[in-house]
């Protein structure tokens, strides 16, 4: 499952300001390794703000249908 940028930030926000990380994956219904590895890629511990997450995204379904479309409409 895909979560969006928000729910990410809240739940690392949360964990930021005293939940455990139990505690934020029972009030998110999330899982303990998906929260931990949420907090390696995302959040900086040295400082006191959320790391934006980035992702990559692709579009490798679209680009093959263009392609496929494109080269009969030549």
């Amino acid at each position: 499952m895909t979560y969006s940028d928000d729910i990410i930030n809240l739940v690392l926000r949360s964990v930021k300001e005293g939940y455990s990380v139990s505690e934020a994956s029972k009030m998110f219904k999330i899982s303990i390794k998906t929260l931990h590895r949420w907090i390696n890629l995302y959040m900086d511990i040295n400082s006191n703000y959320l790391v934006t997450p980035t992702r990559k995204r692709s579009n490798r379904k679209f680009d093959g249908y263009a392609d496929r479309v494109g080269s009969r409409l030549c």
